[in-house]
């Protein structure tokens, strides 16, 4: 495995997005965004700063290339820093039988820029995305550490972009903590150029995009997430679900979708899902797959994901220092990702027509307790 070093505000903020610290009290509520489902428009590309220290804003990117290789991306800014913030760009590339390559760049606050005029966000000039979906959009980094990894990545075929209601989680009675959830690219194929070292491969294959913020340090409500993405050439099936702790009473809920070239065809905002073949890796125990069922406006789900390769298990403090890892978990705890290929099957049914979709695909357990 080839790693560099990310960097404790980086390590903090990669887990803001969805890790934190839980507190033994009585459970508070969590109140999912409110109203019908909403187009991803212009006022969703941008940040949305807030004033809270633990402020995080995530663009994340998931890549099912045809040359095998898994790839994500997270361009991110965020309040948490020394003085005054940081952002920065972290990429993780893997594939079946590899090393896989972990490594990110830490940059001051004031690198990142917005030009609302061409639609383009910059964290400098190497680093950045493009374009408001499903028009056009690509993507671009340059990242030096390590042995260098680059990439200029074009999207085609985007399907339109979703907010669940008005795309706000909020949490406990006063409701002063929030995470956005805004699903700018459900479904696209990509082309590109991807150069690790001295090695430039072109590469094609789909995309996923996803763009949140929260406020919070994320395990003081997270427990678990999962995710998982199968891409055919007729469908997407996405499952996205989050579990929270204790301290939230055990809520789950996701914005699970799927999705063809002409759109997505439904989401499913509640998803009952069975953990299956829990086994201990490493410090947690971690379902190798699951069953999943949601019921949308259009038609129902029913999902059974079995993971067949560990592609990485990734540790954010297993590459610090020991005083790095002393500080890091006593913030935000051991978090600990586990990404694996899988085997997908799943039934779409609408009305009195059940449509089989299945294939190869993606699953990530993240575990923080």
């Amino acid at each position: 495995m080839m790693r560099t070093r990310f960097g404790l505000i980086s390590a903090l903020v990669f887990c803001g997005l969805w890790l934190g610290m839980a507190s033994a009290q009585a459970a508070e509520p969590v109140f999912p965004p409110q109203g019908g489902l909403q187009d991803y428009t212009a006022k969703d590309f941008f940040a949305h700063p807030k004033k809270q220290k633990t402020y995080t804003e995530n663009w994340y990117y998931e890549f099912e290339l045809d040359n095998g290789y898994h790839m994500q991306v997270n361009y991110m800014k965020t309040n948490i820093g020394v003085i005054k913030g940081v952002c920065g760009v972290q990429v993780w590339l893997m594939k079946e039988g590899q090393k896989d390559l972990s490594i990110g760049r830490e940059l001051p606050l004031d690198a990142y820029k917005e030009d609302r005029a061409n639609m383009q966000i910059n964290w400098r000039k190497r680093n950045g995305i493009k374009g408001l979906p499903p028009k056009g959009h690509e993507i671009y980094f340059n990242i030096n550490k390590g042995p260098g990894i680059s990439a200029n990545i074009k999207f085609g075929r985007i399907v339109k972009g979703f907010v669940p209601g008005d795309g706000v989680y909020k949490f406990n009675k006063k409701k002063d903590e929030e995470m956005g959830v805004y699903v700018a690219i459900p479904r696209a194929r990509v082309v590109g150029t991807l150069t690790v070292g001295d090695q430039t491969i072109k590469v094609r294959g789909w995309a996923y995009h996803e763009h949140t913020y929260q406020t919070m340090l994320g395990n003081s409500f997270m427990r678990r997430r999962y995710q998982s993405r199968l891409h055919t050439n007729e469908q997407t099936v996405s499952i996205n679900l989050f579990e929270t702790n204790s301290t939230y009473g055990k809520f789950s809920h996701g914005w699970s979708y799927v999705a063809t070239d002409q759109g997505v065809t439904d989401i499913f905002p509640t998803v009952n899902y069975e953990a299956l073949n829990s086994t201990k890796v490493g410090p947690y125990s971690v379902a190798q797959g699951f069953k999943a069922t949601g019921q949308g406006s259009k038609a129902s789900l029913n999902v059974e994901i079995g993971s067949k390769t560990l592609l990485q298990r990734f540790s954010l403090t297993q590459d610090m220092s020991t005083m790095m890892k002393a500080v890091v978990k006593a913030i935000i705890g051991n978090p600990m990702f586990y990404r694996y290929n899988t085997t997908t099957k799943a039934t779409i049914t609408q009305g009195d027509q059940a449509t089989p979709v299945e294939g190869k695909g993606f699953y990530e357990v993240m575990a923080t307790q």
